[in-house]
């Protein structure tokens, strides 16, 4: 998105500019994190650093949305999400225990949150523009493709995230290098841990593929009623670090081709 127009609504920032916070002033607070430092790193297949920034977690923002957006719909969904992320955060409500209305509510706060953060990074992995537009425009519903999934563990760090362009794969076996480039193009991942939470926004855009979730670990929070595909891993979820429990929780999810899918997870 050019740098004078909002990345949601696509409207000048000329005099109207708003500089969001990527993560809300209340969730600092919350969770004591704002003047925390945080060093964003951009790593290639290879390992090797690609880029770095040096921050405080309150000065992590998006500069390309309007004053409309940001006290606007944005507002409205930090205010009605809230409440319901205090009792996540803490483990005070289970999210298996989420009704519908619910689970859109915490999955588009996920998603805005996540996009937000995806538009300010470093990472060469974006989420498409027209998703930052579809989202501000679907009051009920995410942009086409995109799903939330959730976990709770029991957190020893307040927060941190993941974003990553790395998928496993089940299906057809005769992919080179050039065809698993194209099947991930356009797709993401990116997961956050608030305190004993943990959300994974992803997008997985081939028709003929599903996402293929780590059966019993991530639990699907939107689209309601989707056919997920199922993988059984032998290791155990690490409930207990929230480090470890935020990259396997992103790492672990992968794409299913329909030619692969059982009636039982996949591995049982």
């Amino acid at each position: 998105m050019p740098d004078a127009t909002c990345v949601f609504c696509r409207s000048p920032l000329s005099g109207c500019r708003s500089r969001e916070h990527v993560f809300p002033v209340w969730l600092l607070d919350e969770l004591g994190i704002a003047d925390s430092p945080v060093a964003p790193t951009h790593f290639r297949p290879d390992g090797q650093v690609a880029s770095s920034r040096l921050h405080l977690v309150k000065n992590l923002r998006e500069g390309r949305v309007c004053v409309s957006c940001n006290s606007g719909w944005m507002s409205a969904l930090e205010t009605a999400c809230k409440p319901l992320l205090l009792r996540l955060f803490s483990s005070n409500k289970s999210i298996t225990a989420l009704n519908s209305d619910e689970r859109l509510l915490l999955a588009r706060w996920a998603t805005k949150t996540a996009f937000v953060l995806n538009s300010s990074s470093n990472f060469n992995c974006q989420v498409p523009a027209g998703h930052l537009f579809s989202l501000r425009r679907r009051a009920r519903s995410l942009p086409g493709g995109t799903a939330v999934l959730a976990q709770q563990h029991s957190s020893t760090e307040p927060f941190s995230w993941v974003q990553s362009s790395s998928w496993i794969l089940v299906g057809p076996q005769n992919r080179d290098e050039e065809k698993v480039k194209r099947l991930v193009d356009g797709a993401y991942k990116i997961c956050l841990q608030f305190a004993d939470l943990l959300l994974l926004v992803a997008r997985w855009p081939r028709r003929s593929w599903r996402l293929c979730l780590w059966s019993g670990v991530h639990i699907p929070i939107w689209p309601i009623g989707e056919p997920w595909g199922y993988r059984v891993f032998d290791d155990e979820f690490p409930r207990d670090d929230s480090l470890k429990a935020t990259v396997w929780f992103l790492g672990t999810l992968g794409a299913i081709h329909t030619s692969a899918i059982t009636h039982k997870p996949f591995g049982a």
